[in-house]
This record gives structure tokens, C-alpha cells and sequence, in this order.
């Protein structure tokens, strides 16, 4: 493994400058909603939907829909057993929801709504994992990415070309923990997998798919992070949520322009637990995540 983040990974046009001219909206609580470790939010019908297990670990799956002025009410979906942390992404006009099986199974499964209902929790097949997935769409394709089973710190994914899953794969030459999170990049057609070191040793390290093979695993300097990051393309970067090192309660975020990473920064007044979920909503960045110390409750700034 390399030492830094920048020999192979992916370069397009550099921006202009830093995130300084963006703003932090400040931090915000989605009313009646209980939540447990991370949450997953996606774009869908111009509404976020935001998924996560229910107050206390209790093994179920909710979402809770903001429509742009107001959240609508948590709803469970039914019928679904669920582990950590989910992963939502919009495919071919329909919502999946990827997750691991109740009582930490090991299994990967999904549910998929089609706007007006659920048709029904999924296993994939020969697929062994460990805490939560992060799904992306990548060539028409959608490709998982989890952590080996029995917490094997290995990188492992397995794809979905529409009608079967083509069988897990190992990541050469990584090792990780808790779980990752991969972000198309559109300005390069690539994959960029973020994720905590092996070992929960608190560093953040990157992997770049081209469609053809893994450029190699490369430490992101000058960061330290706590269970699992996440990553999305925004603007002309690609951004880096995570909780500060050893578990310490704070939002850190980083940008990498196409030639380097301009530099952890904090969020301000802002407590988390867990790890946070980044998306793109009308233009500005909504960082979704647990409130601190493991409270409960579902929370959200805005950066714009």
C-alpha cells in the first residue's frame, strides 16, 4: 500500500479554489423519528428519502421523506430484518435498498419500492458480509461493496446487471474496517471506494475503479476518522464525510479536486454518532447522521 492518495488516483480538471465561499447551514433535527447507528439518504421524485434501523437496534428498516419544506413521518417497511447500516440507491426508476440480514447474519439482502410499494426483502446469493454495505450505480450496473463476512477486514463486491447477481468479488490488497462507501465519479467514468483502514487504525484510505482494474489502495493523509466515511461527487470533487478520530462525537469533511485533498475541516456545533450519509439535493449537500453520543435521533446540516 502506498503512502499517499494522489499518484493514482483519478485526475479531471482542477477546480478553482476551496470549499472557504460554501457555508454550513447549521445542524437540525427530523422531528419523531428514532433512529440506530448510520442512516442512508437518497434523491427520489424530488424528495429525500432517508433509511435507517429503528430506535434501540431493533432490527427493523424506516425511511423518513422530506419534500423539500417538511418531513412527511417515519414509515417501516415491512416485512424487512436489518443489521448496521443501510445503503439506498435510485435504479431504473425504482428505489433499492441494500442491507445486511437481521441479527448481524452475515447475509446481504435488499428491498426495492417502486413508488407506491415494496415488492419484497431479497437475498443475494453466495454473498458473506460484515456491518453495513454502500451500493452504487456504475455502467447501467449496480455494484455493492461490503466488507468480508466475519469481519475479515478484506474489500469485496459483488454486481447486479438488472436480472442476476454476476458473483462476489475480492479487492486485491486491501484491508479495511466497518464499512465503505463508493462513489461514482462521473467527470472520470471510475468507482472511488473510501474506507477506513484494517484494524479500525482510524485512517482513511481510497481505491479507484476504472471499469477495468483497481488502481491500488493509497492513504489519505492528514485524517483521522472513526467507524465507516462517506463519499459523493458534488461540483467538481469529490467529498469525504466522517466522524473524527477515536469515536470523538464531531463531523469532519474533505475534498479532493482531481490532484490532491485540500484538508480535513470541521463542521461546525455539529455532534454525531456513527457515520454520516451525503446527498445532493436542489444544488446543496445534506449531510445526514445520528445525533451525539448515540442519542437516537436523526439529524441533517446543509451545505450550500
Amino acid at each position: 500500500m502506498s503512502a499517499s492518495a494522489t499518484s493514482k488516483t483519478p485526475a479531471w480538471v482542477k477546480s478553482q479554489g476551496s470549499v472557504k465561499n460554501l457555508h454550513w447551514r447549521g445542524d437540525a433535527q427530523v422531528p419523531n423519528t428514532g433512529m440506530s447507528v448510520g442512516p442512508s439518504a437518497v434523491v427520489f421524485g424530488d424528495s429525500i428519502y432517508c433509511f435507517h434501523q429503528g430506535h434501540g437496534n431493533n432490527g427493523q428498516l424506516w425511511y423518513n421523506v422530506y419534500n423539500g419544506s417538511r418531513w412527511l413521518g417515519d414509515l417501516q417497511v415491512p416485512n424487512t430484518g436489518t443489521s448496521a447500516g443501510p445503503s439506498a440507491l435510485i435504479y431504473k426508476g425504482m428505489i433499492y435498498v441494500f442491507h445486511q440480514g437481521h441479527d448481524d447474519n452475515g447475509e446481504l439482502w435488499y428491498n426495492v419500492f417502486d413508488g407506491s410499494r415494496w415488492l419484497g426483502d431479497t437475498k443475494v446469493p453466495n454473498t458473506g458480509m460484515t456491518s453495513g454495505p454502500s451500493a452504487t450505480i456504475y455502467m447501467d450496473k449496480i455494484y455493492v461493496f461490503h466488507q468480508g463476512s466475519r469481519g475479515n477486514n478484506e474489500l469485496w463486491y459483488n454486481v447486479f446487471d438488472g436480472s442476476r447477481w454476476l458473483g462476489d468479488l475480492k479487492v486485491p490488497n486491501v484491508g479495511m474496517s466497518a464499512s465503505p462507501t463508493a462513489t461514482y465519479v462521473p467527470y472520470t467514468n471510475t468507482i472511488q471506494v473510501l474506507h477506513q483502514g484494517g484494524g479500525d487504525n482510524g485512517e482513511l484510505w481510497t481505491n479507484t475503479f476504472d471499469g477495468n482494474r483497481w488502481l491500488g489502495d493509497e492513504r489519505v493523509e492528514r485524517v483521522g476518522i472513526s467507524a465507516a466515511p462517506s463519499g459523493i461527487a458534488f461540483d467538481d470533487r469529490v467529498f469525504c464525510f466522517h466522524q473524527g478520530t477515536r469515536f470523538n462525537g464531531e463531523l469532519w469533511f474533505n475534498g479532493f479536486n482531481g490532484e490532491s485533498w485540500e484538508g480535513d475541516k470541521l463542521v461546525p456545533k455539529t455532534g454525531i454518532s456513527s457515520d454520516p450519509s451525503a446527498v445532493v439535493y436542489r444544488g446543496k449537500i445534506y449531510v445526514f447522521h445520528q445525533g451525539y453520543g448515540d442519542n437516537g435521533e436523526l439529524w441533517f446540516n446543509v451545505l450550500e
